[in-house]
């Protein structure tokens, strides 16, 4: 009996010791929303398996679920930047998490410019055949080329309102 006694005195003080050893636990709050792209008629279209960011004093990525819907839980309190990015869209938006609230985040994407640029230098140009055929005149008038030397020259003529193409062949 003296013995139940002791090991129950012990279990009790180990819990107790474990329950203090993990200190308060510090307050959080939750961001939850949904991310989309506005129709040409004002309506909400969802983008579906996104990964959204929450970037601040952590960062953390979820993916939007197939309706758009995407949360955040247990977020510690502090400034944070939301984003979401996909091929030619992007969106971002500055929130404040504050303990024991809940944010709401509509996060919509818009178009983004995507400029890209690739420099050649000039020893690796190389003409290919098609480069070095004669280049098609456009004119609004008939060309005497093609008026007078069609049977010398082998132009190709065609006619097309208010646009006369030819071709040197």
């Amino acid at each position: 009996m003296r013995r139940k006694l002791t090991i129950g005195v012990i279990a009790i003080a180990l819990l107790g010791a474990c329950a203090l050893a993990q200190g308060p636990t510090r307050p959080t709050g939750t961001v939850h929303g949904t991310v989309f792209i506005a129709g040409d008629d004002g309506s909400r279209l969802v983008i579906p398996s996104l990964t959204v960011s929450l970037t601040g004093p952590t960062h953390t990525e979820v993916q939007s679920d197939e309706l758009g819907n995407f949360s955040f839980d247990s977020v510690i309190p502090g400034n944070y930047t939301i984003s979401a990015e996909a091929p030619g869209m992007a969106a971002t938006q500055n929130i404040e998490v504050a303990a024991g609230s809940s944010s709401e985040i509509s996060l919509r994407m818009k178009l983004v410019v995507v400029a890209q640029s690739t420099t050649v230098p000039p020893a690796q140009i190389r003409p290919t055949q098609e480069s070095l055929r004669p280049p098609i005149l456009l004119t609004n008038q008939r060309s005497k080329t093609c008026q007078t030397s069609m049977s010398t020259s082998k132009a190709c003529c065609l006619w097309f309102p208010a646009l006369f193409v030819a071709r040197m062949a």
